[in-house]
């Protein structure tokens, strides 16, 4: 892989570690932008991995529950 692409990794898993310990801090914004920031990956997979009867949005919603629990 590109040196570039690393680097860029690199600092995408730092801001969102430094985003992770703010949102265990209660930082509602932190969790938003972290959440926003995975949001269309999240959607890709989703409608890659579920069945075409399982509601994506659903799926969706049920993911942001558990996330926010598990940062609070």
């Amino acid at each position: 892989m590109d040196k570039n692409f690393h680097s860029f990794r690199g600092q995408e898993n730092a801001a969102d570690r430094a985003l992770i310990r703010r949102c265990k801090k209660g930082d509602r914004a932190a969790f938003e932008q972290l959440f926003d920031r995975h949001r269309e990956q999240l959607l890709k997979t989703l409608k890659k991995e579920l069945p075409d009867n399982c509601p994506v949005d659903d799926a969706m919603q049920d993911i942001f529950v558990i996330f926010e629990n598990a940062m609070s």
